[in-house]
């Protein structure tokens, strides 16, 4: 016979569904939780609970399969019971983003206090804005249900990755474990929810007993909300000496027949440190911490993008090829730690066919823990190389293509910030080459897709980037086009490489299309075509737009100006009297940043005045004494490369006597 009194405050909810706890008195032992349902932590009771436990309860053997009941007195739902093997069981699974159920919606205050060993449930603390104030919930979103047996005295990991959201916002999953499927809020012995959206979630416990125990995949968001449903993959692992921890026992990964990907999720905790490259080794950084390894066999011709997921710790990744001399064969390109606590990226495209060790490491030396090993392949574009670049065929003054760097390399990085026009190349690059005309004025577009963040450079050897390089652009934010202008002084065949200055970010790679485009500029672009103004009485105005003007004059940060003179420029032509005074003024259109100057001829060390002191939309003025009768150059520029969204425009220039 029941005895219901114990379980008025703690199990109101079993009552309704007549699945009560045990006697007074009675142990709870078998569940590896001291104790049974608590009197003074209700669980809360959700009406929807009524629907999916009696279709559950009620479903016979010849029944469409469903999620099953856990057990007498227990009103869970499971998806799935895992079964370890060789230490690992993992599953994948989907909250979907219409809401189903949210069983358990447990408060704020809930699993305080563990019971058995292990890592206990701490008090998420105080939830945001969304969530409400108080001890409002902390698991509101729709949850999953998995059962599994443990063994008493093991030390287990339970870890649970997001593969990303859905919209704009990656789903926020969290994770718990708990022993009595009757009152989980009792019998938790774990939970974890301190990763942002889309990053991987670990719950360390010990059970105190053999036998049954559950894992609730849930979400600290409302159900319906962005961040609570997505896919993921959720893994059990024993936490022992990882047998791959050092890179002669380097655990062997392949393709399954038919796919693309490999999967695999890990431990460092047990590992100890038998690969330590340095900050001048091909991750850029010492690698202290404990690692373990895999080994791949990869195929010329093909891209393999890794991806490493740590949780908790400032991972490292890396490939090599000889376990006797890691850092010498781990080449440039073969190394990722640009991130502090975040996925690390490598794509790499081998130069011939052969076996790749791949180790995951630690930064420091206490940098170690639970992660997830993804590994995508892909056919590597043709122009992933500057020896293999695509060539560009002219239509009508016009050049066109299109790309995707996600599936390309990295082969093109150039140090610090002193690469080529002083910009960095840090990202996947596709290559493409042109054939440019002498003294001809080209406009080179590149627009991406939605979420990359592109930079160009335009070079005329693979051999020497750095000092072939003509210009570059890298000015505009992800998702902007980038446009840079060229005059080449020779004709010849020139490199255009798409790239990015992002490194190992999200918006490191993406699909574009570029636009070569043969411009035909103004004949005053050069000094040489300068345009004549006549005076009207004490004074001269002229309209002008260099959005087609080539660069002609280059004048250095040392020159009269007080800065580069990099833009398009125009030239114009004005009589002076000597010892009389002069006021020449440029007036640009909002997003113009001009800069003005004035010579006796058009040889670069002639200048008389300069001016380049305000800002985009702001006038500049120069006012001097003429020394000579006659011609002088005026000269409208900016120091800003005309690619550079500052560096062209329209104008309004005026020539005064004072």
């Amino acid at each position: 016979m029941w005895n219901v009194s114990p379980c008025l405050s703690g199990c109101l909810l079993l009552l309704l569904l007549l699945a009560g706890c045990p006697d007074e008195g009675q142990s709870a032992t078998d569940s590896g939780v001291e104790g049974g349902c608590p009197d003074v932590v209700p669980w809360p009771v959700d009406t929807r609970l009524d629907a999916p436990v009696a279709a559950s309860k009620d479903r016979g053997p010849d029944q469409p399969p469903g999620p099953d009941l856990v057990g007498p007195g227990c009103v869970l739902p499971v998806q799935k019971t895992l079964a370890l093997s060789g230490g690992v069981a993992s599953t994948t699974g989907e909250i979907p983003r219409t809401p189903t159920n949210n069983l358990v919606t447990l408060p704020a205050t809930s699993c305080a206090t563990a019971r058995g060993a292990g890592s206990g449930c701490a008090d998420l603390g105080t939830p945001g804005p969304d969530l409400g104030t108080g001890a409002a919930p902390w698991s509101k979103g729709s949850d999953h249900f998995y059962r599994v047996t443990l063994s008493g005295g093991t030390a287990y990991d339970v870890y649970l990755h997001p593969e990303g959201g859905h919209d704009t916002v990656g789903y926020n999953a969290l994770v718990y474990v708990f022993a009595d499927c009757s009152c989980p809020w009792a019998s938790c012995l774990g939970k974890k929810d301190e990763g942002q959206s889309g990053q991987g979630e670990v719950v360390s416990f010990t059970p105190a007993t053999s036998g049954t125990y559950y894992i609730g995949v849930d979400s600290l968001y409302k159900a319906s909300h962005p961040g609570s449903y997505g896919k993921y993959t959720l893994t059990v692992m024993e936490r022992n000496k990882p047998g791959n921890d050092t890179c002669a026992a380097a655990r062997p990964l392949a393709l399954a027949t038919g796919s693309t990907s490999i999967r695999v999720h890990g431990h460092s905790g047990e590992a100890s440190d038998t690969a330590s490259l340095d900050a001048s080794g091909c991750t850029g950084h010492a690698t202290a911490g404990p690692d373990v390894f895999y080994s791949l066999a990869m195929t010329r011709g093909k891209t393999y993008t890794i991806g490493l997921d740590g949780v908790g710790f400032d991972e490292s990744l890396y490939l090599f090829t000889s376990c006797g001399d890691v850092a010498g064969t781990c080449g440039e390109g073969m190394g990722a730690d640009r991130l502090v606590f975040g996925p690390e990226k490598l794509v790499f495209s081998p130069d011939k066919d052969g076996t790749y060790i791949i180790g995951v490491d630690g930064k420091g030396k206490k940098d170690s823990g639970a992660f997830a090993l993804k590994i995508d392949v892909h056919a590597t574009p043709p122009n992933d190389a500057c020896a293999t670049r695509e060539t560009l065929s002219w239509k009508e003054a016009k050049a066109t293509a299109t790309g995707d760097s996600s599936k390309a390399t990295d082969r093109l990085s150039f140090v610090a910030d002193t690469g080529c026009a002083g910009t960095r190349a840090t990202g996947p690059e596709l290559f493409y080459a042109v054939t440019l005309g002498a003294g001809k004025t080209y406009r080179i577009k590149v627009t991406p897709g939605a979420g990359y963040d592109p930079a160009i450079y335009l070079f005329g050897s693979c051999a020497a980037v750095d000092t072939s390089c003509l210009g570059s652009a890298d000015a505009m934010p992800a998702g902007g086009t980038e446009e840079l202008r060229i005059t080449p002084k020779a004709q010849g065949t020139y490199v255009l490489a798409v790239d990015s200055g992002n490194g190992a970010s999200g918006d490191a790679a993406g699909t574009f299309a570029v636009e070569i485009v043969e411009l035909s500029p103004p004949k005053n672009s050069a000094c040489a075509g300068a345009v004549p103004l006549s005076w009207c009485g004490k004074k001269v105005a002229v309209h002008g737009d260099t959005t087609r003007a080539a660069a002609a004059v280059d004048l250095p940060a040392t020159g009269c100006t007080g800065g580069d003179t990099e833009g398009g420029d125009l030239f114009y032509t004005v009589s002076l009297t000597a010892n009389k005074r002069y006021a020449v003024t440029v007036q640009p259109s909002a997003g113009y940043n001009a800069a003005l100057y004035v010579l006796a001829g058009c040889d670069k060390g002639a200048c008389v005045a300069g001016a380049d002191s305000g800002s985009a939309g702001a006038a500049e003025t120069v006012t001097f004494e003429a020394k000579k009768d006659g011609a002088h150059i005026i000269g409208v520029d900016s120091r800003y490369a005309t690619g550079a969204g500052l560096g062209a425009g329209t104008f309004v220039l005026t020539v005064e006597e004072k």
